[in-house]
């Protein structure tokens, strides 16, 4: 075995393998080195690849998007039935072609008014401002629309009810009128009458006006241009943004002593209409409870009656005339609380489901109460007054 052993040693010194000579320090630099950058550019390539497809991917979500928003843009202009003529001037009026900057417009009634505003003053022919009005309510933006705010008086519609006041001295004139026509420059109401002649308020500057609808209560200051007289007497107003909410909560307390008899309703009178629930009363159908009217608000009254409490109860609604308010259906009302005192039953109402006419009428009336009820100071200077006299 010893020279076969040896046999092999020399074979492998002839062949001089050298699979186990040492690498210089150079030598491993210069391949780690090289290994580094290969690393490195891979990942270069890498992130550059994935950044790629990342910008590819965002571009396609953008892309859907932007169709999507059209698509829904296109949808809306669809829905509103603008014609092409009326779309060239929504994109006057946001001076712009881009759907996005249409869309934008569509969807807030600030913002377009803040474009039309801009657009009467600066490119407007006057043929395009009465279209200007068509388009606005054609948008939706208009008065009878509570998802919109009311903020200017050019969404006012034909027939809407202003309570109007002007101020004379100390005492207060209002009158109820309706819109009877409307530009994009001025509205117009009908004046009141005084033995059936239109009264003249050509020395006023402006009136005060109050607007009702489901969302609150609106006041606001139209000046006033002219009156029209003849067979059709009107005022002329400008249109203004200067328009305040109010927000009613408490309601002063007027006292009266009026006479009426409220009638009681049930869950199957309140799906009839006012003139059946008004049928239904005359032909005696509906239980009846006589009494005094003592005080009365804006948002309900207090009832007196000497007759037995009978089939009223608390949450009933009850409908009622008022004596002194002209309306042509009954009023309606809810029972909030019932007290006996003395054998008579005190009921507390609220108004139920007034009209805007309703609304208007009753606060007319109640103004009209103010000024001939006397004031409290009156009263203790009356009384001072009688006390020195007599001494």
């Amino acid at each position: 075995m010893e020279p076969e052993y040896r046999g092999a040693e020399e074979i492998l010194k002839v062949l001089k393998i050298d699979y186990f000579k040492q690498v210089s320090l150079v030598e491993e630099i210069v391949v780690y080195s090289i290994f580094f950058i290969l690393v490195a550019f891979a990942v270069v390539r890498l992130r550059k690849y994935l950044q790629n497809e990342k910008d590819k991917k965002t571009a396609l979500l953008k892309h859907d998007y932007q169709e999507k928003e059209k698509l829904t843009f296109q949808t809306l202009i669809a829905n509103l039935e603008l014609t092409p003529h009326e779309y060239h001037l929504l994109e006057k009026i946001s001076g712009s072609s881009t759907f996005r900057d249409n869309y934008s417009i569509i969807e807030s009634v600030r913002k377009f008014e803040a474009h039309a505003t801009h657009f009467k003053q600066t490119q407007a022919l006057a043929k395009e401002l009465p279209q200007v009005l068509n388009l606005r309510h054609k948008l939706g933006f208009h008065y009878n629309n509570v998802k919109v705010p009311f903020v200017c008086t050019q969404m006012l519609i034909m027939k809407t009810n202003l309570e109007c006041s002007v101020q004379v001295g100390h005492k207060q004139i209002l009158f109820v009128s309706p819109v009877v026509n409307i530009s994009e420059q001025y509205f117009y109401l009908k004046p009141p009458t005084s033995k059936r002649r239109p009264v003249s308020l050509e020395r006023f500057h402006y009136l005060t006006c109050k607007a009702r609808r489901k969302d609150g209560t609106y006041e606001f200051k139209a000046s006033l241009v002219k009156q029209v007289y003849g067979e059709n007497p009107l005022l002329v107003l400008t249109h203004t943004k200067e328009i305040r909410k109010i927000i009613e909560r408490e309601h002063e307390r007027i006292p009266v002593k009026l006479p009426t008899t409220l009638y009681q309703l049930s869950d199957q009178h309140l799906h009839l209409s006012r003139r059946e629930l008004h049928q239904t009363r005359e032909d005696g159908q509906l239980p009846a409870l006589e009494g005094i009217i003592t005080n009365i608000s804006q948002g309900g009254l207090h009832f007196i009656s000497s007759q037995p409490q009978g089939t009223f109860w608390e949450q009933d609604i009850v409908m009622f005339d008022i004596p002194g308010i002209s309306t042509r259906d009954e009023l309606q009302a809810q029972v909030l609380s019932i007290s006996t005192e003395q054998g008579r039953n005190r009921f507390n109402l609220q108004f139920f489901h007034l009209t805007d006419l309703e609304h208007l009428k009753l606060h007319k009336f109640i103004l009209r109460l103010k000024e001939m009820t006397p004031t409290p100071a009156l009263h203790e200077k009356t009384d001072s007054s009688q006390n020195q006299a007599k001494a």
